[in-house]
């Protein structure tokens, strides 16, 4: 095994011993537990690092927030739409249907013109029409 020595100020030792003791190990365990965690995980898992992240992931909460509350209205806006559609649809398929009765009306005008009949015959074709 190789030696490793290390500087620092006053502060750090204290809190590096301190944790030390909190876990029950000596210094030397401590920082080698340290090191290899941070050489296999790329973070270091002591309160220090969560100190200095906590800053940003309150501003990375606050974003978060903001952006459901985006969602949110997107969803009701959404919602909106769809019902807006709905009735279009049902709006389009009304004219459709007045506009497809209406031409068979023509349609029917139009083979009753083309019949030659004599106004008799057309008074009787409307009487017969209605009781039959």
């Amino acid at each position: 095994m190789r030696n490793l020595c290390v500087r620092v100020d006053e502060k750090t030792y204290e809190r590096v011993s301190d944790k030390a003791e909190e876990m029950r190990v000596s210094l030397s365990d401590f920082m080698r537990k340290s090191l290899h965690a941070m050489c296999n995980n790329g973070a270091c898992n002591q309160e220090d690092s969560s100190a200095e992240l906590k800053p940003t992931l309150q501003i990375l909460h606050s974003q978060l927030h903001a952006k459901d509350m985006q969602l949110e209205r997107k969803e009701v806006q959404l919602e909106q739409l769809f019902g807006d559609l709905s009735e279009q649809n049902k709006r389009h398929d009304t004219i459709v249907m007045q506009l497809t009765q209406q031409l068979d009306r023509s349609q029917l005008m139009l083979e009753d013109l083309r019949k030659r009949r004599s106004v008799w015959q057309k008074i009787r074709d409307v009487f017969v029409a209605e009781t039959g």
